[in-house]
């Protein structure tokens, strides 16, 4: 701008104006250079006293005022200058960029465009033009702009960092970092574009590349906030969780009103176990930004681990939530209202790789019949594998939906024909809850990732079973439940050739009590009950497993949380993260009894422990999420091994664990009664979703025939 500023005030100088004039206005480009932005608006003001029809004057006191944050004075004044020099090319570029800043997007592409038609060759009206097009959310757009001002301007690296961020809104994560690595080509030191790569390397799961990226910018800009708090995300999906959380913490340090460092900050500490401290997080960011959804989403997913006595807690802040939610264009469904017709059922995940979620997914659609059920998917992250590829030869359609905006995600699941959407997400990880206040379809559910309500009003039903969402309990959810007439669940086991081991307290002469659930699930009641049952079995260990185990400041935290409560450190063994899944489960082999915590109870470990020979001692809970335990361990025919009260839990403990042989015949079978279980019996867990689904259709279409 200041190059365009001084070639006014040459014009300005060879005799547009009067020599007072000119004088003035360049005193107030001195002034202007210098920062002292009041001072230079003053002596353009000057300039405008003595000569009322100076547009140069005009325009460099509206380009003083936006500097001095006046955007709308700024507006008037450059407005002013057009008006007297409707033709000059600088003026309606600058015109845009105090639109712009008034919060005018529209009005400012609209002086971008017309900066072109008079300057085509100017690349920096094509950048503004382009970048506001991105603000508009007209991506598409937007990338073709920045390829023309890249014919202009090659060696631009602020265009090459643009068109990148645009390439990963539209979901073109390869293409972006592509882009980023040409704007370092030309500008190695360039931070902002080390940090949009390092974002985009996190999304497409190159985490170490990621690190190293993000690294190396905060080698140059250790201050530079955005770039720390992408680090603590790398860091997360590596499993260092107290160098997450260092780095969150200096992020908020470094931007203390940015909401999305407080959020991050909150899942490093969720990851650690820390769930207070996580809430609170949470509370932080929405009181900087209360229309954050993803935060208000992750505070919803918080409660779930605490809220004990009080179950309506989660229903409370889920109904927040939903309500919240902005209201939306609902399409006009042309599904034909026929009860009996082969239907389209979508489902929208980020979990379609090597996730928990697939494992209770695959053996059941492998299942379904798909000449009645074509299934689709809309995959909402970037993360595939080959579990991936499994599920896309299962799936009539398949569509990555990345970063596709609500709207026309919407719009494309319309087209697509979908008449039943279920989303299979809830409050996890790549959830897309605010399109189904779109309504893509005429019937929407949600089931299976996430245990409890959604809160979102658009979500008809609640996929569940007589355990996890028993008559009485409807008040907790905003959802129907629609219940399943066995279990809500069904595992798929691992094909993998695992041995049951013996018991090995026989050997070991005492017996061991086991978890392998993340640290975020011990709750204090969980710790302080367990920690009971060490107690009542003098000679029992506890054995607990989880990744951020690995970390010995995290360690140790655990074990204090353990030793506070008289439990001896020679009692409890704390293990990380092993290097295969084949190690992970044969670690069960050094397991006599798991223990389920609460309230937010295990679904895939207690799965794996129970294919392994392991039995779960599980609580009676008074939410969905508490029920799971109670739901699965009665599918598998284990319905003795739920607790009625934790009094019930301590009593139960301490007898099977005073009873090996019995706990070394049940171990002996247990691998055999889980699969020929209604939880492993993929072809009649499918019929009972197909019934599911097509009572929900029939419903809707019962609706429309009343209408």
């Amino acid at each position: 701008m200041a190059r365009h500023v001084a070639t006014l005030v040459r014009r300005a100088a060879g005799g547009d104006v009067t020599a007072s004039v000119t004088a003035l206005l360049t005193t107030g480009l001195a002034q202007f250079n210098a920062g002292r932005y009041a001072e230079a608006e003053a002596s353009f003001r000057a300039a405008l006293a003595a000569d009322r029809e100076s547009a140069d004057s005009h325009h460099l006191a509206g380009l003083a005022a936006l500097r001095l944050g006046r955007s709308a004075d700024a507006v008037a004044s450059i407005e002013a200058a057009i008006a007297l020099r409707p033709r000059e090319a600088t003026y309606r570029l600058n015109h845009g960029v105090a639109l712009k800043a008034a919060g005018r997007p529209v009005d400012a592409l609209a002086a971008y465009t017309e900066a072109i038609r008079l300057a085509p060759g100017n690349p920096q009206a094509r950048l503004n033009h382009a970048n506001t097009l991105r603000e508009l959310g007209r991506l598409e757009e937007a990338a073709a702009g920045y390829l023309r001002a890249l014919e202009l301007a090659p060696g631009a690296a602020a265009i090459h960092n643009n068109l990148g961020n645009t390439e990963r809104e539209l979901g073109r994560f390869e293409s972006a970092i592509a882009r980023y690595g040409q704007a370092l080509a030309l500008e190695p030191g360039y931070v902002e574009a080390m940090t949009n790569l390092g974002s985009a390397q996190i999304a497409t799961g190159d985490f170490e590349g990621a690190h190293a990226t993000l690294e190396r910018a905060l080698a140059i800009e250790p201050r530079h906030g955005v770039a720390r708090m992408s680090l603590g995300s790398a860091l997360a999906h590596l499993d260092r969780h107290a160098e997450s959380e260092a780095a969150y913490r200096e992020a908020v340090t470094l931007l203390p009103e940015f909401a999305e460092a407080h959020a991050g900050l909150g899942e490093a500490l969720m990851r650690r176990g820390r769930i207070g401290p996580a809430i609170a997080a949470y509370e932080t960011a929405l009181a900087l930004k209360p229309d954050f959804p993803a935060a208000r989403s992750g505070l919803v997913f918080m409660r779930n681990y605490v809220a004990i006595g009080d179950p309506q807690a989660v229903t409370r802040e889920a109904r927040d939530y939903g309500k919240r939610l902005p209201p939306a264009i609902v399409p006009r469904h042309l599904n034909p209202p026929e009860p009996e017709r082969p239907l389209r059922v979508g489902f929208v995940s980020g979990d379609f790789r090597s996730h928990a979620v697939a494992q209770f997914l695959l053996a059941a659609f492998a299942q379904m019949d798909q000449s009645r059920y074509a299934l689709a998917a809309y995959m909402t992250s970037t993360h595939h594998d080959r579990t991936t590829d499994r599920f896309k030869s299962l799936m009539s359609l398949w569509r990555d939906v990345g970063m596709e905006s609500d709207d026309a995600l919407r719009d494309r699941i319309v087209a697509d024909g979908i008449d039943i959407l279920v989303d299979l997400s809830g409050h996890t990880m790549f959830n897309r809850l605010p399109l189904f206040m779109r309504r893509p379809a005429p019937v929407q559910a949600s089931w299976l990732g996430y245990s409890g309500t959604t809160g979102v009003p658009a979500i008809d039903y609640v996929l569940g079973d007589r355990f996890v969402t028993p008559v009485g309990e409807e008040q907790q959810l905003v959802e129907r439940p629609w219940r399943l007439p066995d279990s809500y669940l069904c595992y798929t086991p691992p094909n993998l050739d695992i041995a049951v081991g013996p018991l090995p307290a026989l050997a070991a002469g005492h017996v061991t009590f086991g978890s392998f659930n993340n640290l975020s699930k011990l709750s204090e009641a969980t710790v302080a009950l367990w920690a009971r049952v060490l107690d009542a079995v003098p000679r029992g260990r506890l054995l607990l497993k989880a990744g951020a185990l690995d970390e010995p400041e995290i360690a140790a935290e655990v074990r204090a949380r353990f030793t506070a409560r008289g439990l001896g450190m020679d009692r409890l063994e704390l293990r990380g993260r092993t290097r295969s899944a084949e190690a992970h489960l044969t670690t069960y082999n050094e397991v006599d009894i798991g223990l389920d915590p609460f309230p937010y109870n295990g679904t895939t470990t207690t799965a794996e422990a129970l294919w392994m020979g392991v039995p779960v001692l599980g609580l009676r809970g008074d939410r969905f999420i508490a029920h799971v335990g109670e739901s699965m361990l009665t599918s598998a025919g284990l319905s003795d091994w739920v607790a009625k009260d934790p009094e019930d839990y301590l009593h139960k403990a301490t007898a099977l664990a005073s009873d090996l042989q019995r706990l070394s015949a049940l171990r002996r079978g247990l691998r055999q009664q889980l699969v020929a279980s209604p939880l492993c019996d993929a072809p009649r867990f499918a019929r009972n979703l197909e019934d599911a689904f097509r009572g929900m259709w029939r419903t809707w279409c019962a609706g429309r025939a009343a209408t």
